[in-house]
């Protein structure tokens, strides 16, 4: 009986060391490459109603492999927007650097509502970066001198969402 015991035990303990093992091969996690790194970020964090909000990014990717740009956008008291990808052209796969825009309304019903824009990158092997969160609120402030750094940076595309105030009442509906 202690046989039986010390051999099952020592099958366990060989087991649960196997999968601490790296894996090789097909599927394996070495497959997958680095995933992508995003090495700095810039946004302003107040605007008013009515201006375009950029959000500079610059990500690199060892592998050379970066596909696309997933972007949630989630506004206090009206929720989720759908998530949004922006497609990374063939010379930027190693490494990019610029912004993402999003459009804002002239909307004084802005005025107490926070955003918070998730962005992260994703490459071909399914790996991703770090997710970065950017908080976005409204308000009567000058403009921000954008950083010496961006001044250059290439447009990635719009982010398509409808955003609105939320003190404006049901999407669809006219407050009078």
């Amino acid at each position: 009986m202690k046989k039986t015991i010390s051999l099952v035990l020592g099958l366990c303990v060989f087991v649960c060391s196997c999968n601490s093992l790296p894996r090789y091969g097909p599927g394996s996690e070495d497959d997958r490459g680095q995933p992508p790194v995003m090495l700095d970020s810039y946004a302003a964090k107040v605007i008013q109603p009515g201006w375009t909000w950029r959000v500079y990014l610059h990500a690199r990717d060892e592998d050379a492999d970066m596909k696309s740009i997933a972007l949630v956008l989630y506004q206090t008291g009206i929720a989720y927007h759908s998530t949004e990808f922006k497609w990374i052209k063939s010379e930027h796969t190693e490494e990019f650097a610029g912004y993402i825009y999003l459009r804002t309304p002239v909307d004084h019903n802005l005025l107490p509502d926070r955003c918070s824009l998730l962005i992260l990158v994703r490459d071909e092997q399914g790996n991703t970066s770090e997710p970065m969160e950017f908080p976005l609120r409204f308000g009567f402030v000058l403009p921000e001198d954008i950083p010496e750094k961006w001044r250059r940076a290439d447009e990635l595309g719009p982010l398509m969402v409808d955003i609105r105030g939320s003190a404006s009442g049901p999407r669809g509906v006219s407050v009078q």
